[in-house]
Order: structure tokens, then C-alpha cells, then sequence
């Protein structure tokens, strides 16, 4: 699977790690919606705030790792203004 692949680059952002991964997601023919947030935790950089989160409670699905990714980059973006 191409998604093995996709890693969070230092310096990358978790929203545009986020929109790469999906739309490396979105080119696949088929996607088990249960691998899927598996191999997106294993490409976010540990240490980070979403790989603590993805850490403390595992997610089931890829909506659950939108909505999560979502909460913790506003919460970046409103640390950065």
C-alpha cells in the first residue's frame, strides 16, 4: 500500500500532512478504513501532539483522525497568532 509511504516531513505542518495522506488515500482503489488511521499514525512525527494523542486513545476510523486532526491544528494555528 502507497500510504506506507507517506510520512510527515520535518518541518510539515500536521494540515498539510493531513492533505497529502488523503489525497495519497483518495488514488487508492481501495482502502481498509480500519489500516488507514493505523499507517496515518505511523507517519506522524512522534513526539508531536497528534502522535500523543493517536498514542493515548487509538482511533477507529479515518473520520475520527479528520476530526482530531482538525481540533489540534486549530489549536496550532491559534498558538501561532
Amino acid at each position: 500500500m502507497i500510504l506506507f509511504n507517506t510520512k510527515q516531513s520535518t518541518g510539515e505542518s500536521l494540515k498539510d500532512y493531513l492533505r497529502n495522506f488523503t489525497e495519497e488515500m483518495s488514488t487508492l482503489e481501495e482502502c481498509d478504513s480500519h489500516t488507514a488511521p493505523l499507517v496515518f499514525r505511523e507517519g506522524v512525527i512522534p513526539g508531536t501532539k497528534m502522535h500523543r494523542s493517536l498514542v493515548k486513545a487509538p482511533l477507529v476510523d479515518m473520520w475520527e483522525v479528520m476530526a482530531r486532526a482538525d481540533g489540534i491544528i486549530r489549536l496550532e494555528e491559534e498558538e501561532l497568532t
